[in-house]
């Protein structure tokens, strides 16, 4: 019967001292790029490649990759790649958070804005005189035999701006399409500020949008549908919101 060989490889000890001498020198450049003051994504987008290339060293040489099964290769990739995706939607949230903070500085901001008319409202109000209780109560009374036959409508707590940082990771925090994760959308991410759109457009089209997703509407299918979560007035509600990004 025959027997089937297996040879090994041995990698020679200079390989070995000039893979990790590549390490030490990438290990530098790390140092070198951090120090020089370039922009937190610049210092990411380098940061990452170098830490690739490192990686590719260690895994080909000291972890004998180089020599090994194209199996164990292919399986040692895709753990790789699938740990990456992790990574970058974690990122994705990550770089949402400043957009969302923006906005809701946006929202305090024009809130401020609102309450510092009010003493203006009341300084106006100042020289008339207040009625008397009596005539107040009978004004009241009056105005409410008026309205007894018409409902109230309810008051809503939907918090359209604060719904929108759910969008923003896409449509940016000033509604532009330049969110972190908007590079992914095919068709990419809506424009809001662009009033040319908002004139070819309907409101019931904006809504059905967000109601049922990209997919239903011939748009990037990555772009879920929030039917489920939020209602038709809502939905409505959020559509007036994102006019105010309209320049």
């Amino acid at each position: 019967m025959a027997v089937q060989e297996h040879h090994v490889h041995i990698t020679p000890l200079a390989t070995y001292f000039k893979v990790f001498g590549g390490l030490l020198v990438l290990t530098i450049l790390t140092v070198v790029v951090s120090r020089l003051g370039l922009e937190p994504t610049t210092s990411i987008i380098v940061a990452m490649a170098v830490a690739s290339v490192k990686a590719f060293l260690v895994a080909a040489w000291f972890m004998h990759l180089k020599y090994d099964t194209k199996f164990n290769v292919l399986a040692f990739g895709s753990a790789i790649w699938f740990a990456g995706l992790f990574f970058i939607f974690t990122c994705f949230d990550l770089g949402s958070r400043d957009s969302i903070l923006a906005i809701q500085g946006h929202d305090v901001a024009r809130m401020d804005a609102a309450l510092a008319l009010m003493p203006e409202a009341g300084a106006a109000d100042a020289g008339h005189e207040a009625p008397a209780p009596e005539a107040a109560a009978v004004v009241a009374d009056e105005e409410a035999v008026a309205d007894a036959g018409e409902a109230a409508p309810a008051a809503s707590d939907f918090d359209a701006a604060g719904a929108y940082g759910m969008c923003a990771a896409c449509h940016g925090a000033e509604g532009d399409g330049q969110g972190p994760a908007g590079a992914a959308l095919t068709p990419p991410a809506r424009d809001f500020t662009d009033a040319a759109w908002w004139d070819s457009v309907s409101d019931e089209k904006v809504a059905s949008v967000i109601k049922d997703g990209g997919a239903a509407n011939g748009l990037s299918p990555l772009m879920a549908g929030y039917g489920a979560q939020w209602n038709d007035d809502e939905i409505a509600a959020l559509v007036e919101y994102l006019k105010t990004f309209k320049k």
